[in-house]
Order: structure tokens, then C-alpha cells, then sequence
């Protein structure tokens, strides 16, 4: 009787759980169906150098950037080059993406500046494929975003060497998951990138916000499992970070989000 009745406990709280994490996959998925970001008829197509140093963006919309830039933020930085939606480069401004008309200022902005800080005298060029509201599932082998990505990767790597990848994604259908089924994709996306790459390229991952508190308790233990269990690669705390709104880390927050991104990809390439 007693095994029964905690059998049962069990699965109303697996069926509460799918029902919770199902609900808040939905949530995101309607907040982010919206059109990409309208073309900027100011935008300007430049010829960029050669010999970049280039950064792959991908996951959903925290990498994407839903912050609202600063005028200062819409001022490129010397030397810094991003991929655009016709796959020609451009001043590297915020917003970086146009997945979404609410594309704002992310950690890939932060990021660039952090780099040409330390790097002077080198260009940068970033590679932004992150589309918000996407589950791992459309970033593994086969499926639209990644391969989208890797298309966009092959143009880019005409103008210099992939020098990392930035990931962030686990606010939707993730929840959905087992751990062992997401580090599976986590793992098919990585060995594609990589292959496509031609060696392996140092990937810094994020955790989501602490602000969504149950999706973080339970997505961010196996997003740094997957960083500790994947060869050059490291994982990025959300502690302390604020919200914007229910899902997405404000501008400063984005910014300190995109300077320890660059810290932990220093530290990773610098470790032996």
C-alpha cells in the first residue's frame, strides 16, 4: 500500500512537472514568434579584412540580446565586423542579430569590446546565429538552425580563424528533457560544429538566469555538466544577473554576461 500510494505521488508530480515545464516552453515560443528584426536602411555592407578573428553566436534569445542598446552601444567598435542577415559583413553594432523584431543589446556585444580591449590590433568578426525561442533539438545535425549556422560559418571563414563559440539556450523545450537526452544533443551540436570547424575550437556555454528560478534549478546543473564533460569547454555563472522581463537578462546584465563569457574563453585558451 505504502509503495503504491509513493508511486503515485510519483507520477502526479512528473505529470505537474511536464504540465509546468510544457507551459512555460509555450510561453516562450508564443513571446518569440513575432517577424526578424526590420533592416536598418542606414546599415552598410564594408569589406572586411582578411585575417579576422571570428566568434560563432548561437542558441536562443539571451544570446540573441533582448536589451535596449545605448546610443554608445550602437557606435561599432574599431575593427569589429559582424555577418548580416545576406551573409555580408558590417560594423559590428548593437543590436548584433535580427533574429527577432526585439533584437537588443547581448552578451556578444560585451564580448567584442572585452576582446578588442586586451587585442588592439586585431580585427574581430562575429558570426550571429542565435534565434530566440529555439530548443536544442533545431541545433543538432540535420536541423534548420544548426545548419543555417554552419552555412553562415563556411562564409565567415573566408576572412580568418573561428577562435570560439559562445552557447546559450535552455529557457524552453529544454525543460522537457531528460539530463542524458540534452547532453546528447548537446554533444551531436558540438561534434558538428567542430567538424565543420576543422579542429576543436575552444565553446564557452552560459547558465540561464536565476530570475526563472525553476527553470534554472533544473536546466543549469545540466548545462554545466555538459561544459565539464566536453573537451575545451567551460561554463559561465548567471549569478546575480537581473531580468529585463520574465525571460531575458537586462542590457547590464547582458554586458556582465558577455564579460565573463570573455574571461572564461581567455582562461580556456590559455590553459594548456
Amino acid at each position: 500500500m505504502k509503495n503504491k500510494m509513493i508511486a503515485t505521488i510519483g507520477v502526479v508530480l512528473g505529470m505537474m512537472f511536464t504540465s509546468y515545464a510544457s507551459n512555460s516552453a509555450e510561453e516562450i515560443a508564443k513571446y518569440e514568434a513575432v517577424a526578424e528584426l526590420p533592416r536598418d536602411p542606414n546599415e552598410k555592407v564594408v569589406e572586411a579584412p582578411k585575417n579576422m578573428t571570428l566568434f560563432l553566436l548561437m542558441g536562443q534569445s539571451n544570446m540573441a540580446g533582448r536589451g535596449k542598446p545605448t546610443k554608445k552601444d550602437r557606435i561599432s567598435a574599431e575593427n569589429a565586423y559582424r555577418l548580416n542577415r545576406d551573409n555580408k559583413w558590417t560594423p559590428a553594432t548593437a543590436p548584433l542579430h535580427f533574429d527577432r523584431k526585439m533584437a537588443g543589446y547581448g552578451p556578444g556585444d560585451a564580448f567584442i569590446r572585452a576582446y578588442l580591449a586586451e587585442h588592439p590590433n586585431e580585427s574581430i568578426g562575429v558570426i550571429p546565429c542565435s534565434v530566440g525561442g529555439t530548443s536544442i533539438k533545431t541545433w543538432v545535425d540535420g536541423a534548420r538552425n544548426l545548419e543555417a549556422a554552419m552555412y553562415r560559418l563556411r562564409v565567415a571563414k573566408a576572412y580568418g580563424k573561428v577562435a570560439g563559440v559562445l552557447w546559450h539556450q535552455g529557457e524552453s523545450a529544454a525543460l522537457l528533457m531528460s539530463s542524458a537526452r540534452y547532453q546528447r544533443l548537446f554533444s551531436k551540436m558540438v561534434k558538428r560544429v567542430r567538424k565543420e570547424v576543422g579542429y576543436e575550437v575552444p565553446i564557452v556555454v552560459g547558465e540561464i538566469g536565476t530570475f526563472m528560478p525553476k527553470e534554472a534549478g533544473l536546466i543549469n546543473p545540466i548545462i554545466a555538466e555538459c561544459a565539464r564533460t566536453t573537451p575545451k569547454c567551460t561554463c559561465v555563472s548567471s549569478e546575480g544577473l537581473k531580468n529585463m522581463d520574465k525571460y531575458h537578462f537586462d542590457r547590464a546584465s547582458a554586458e556582465k554576461l558577455g564579460k565573463r563569457y570573455y574571461k572564461a574563453w581567455k582562461k580556456l585558451v590559455e590553459t594548456k
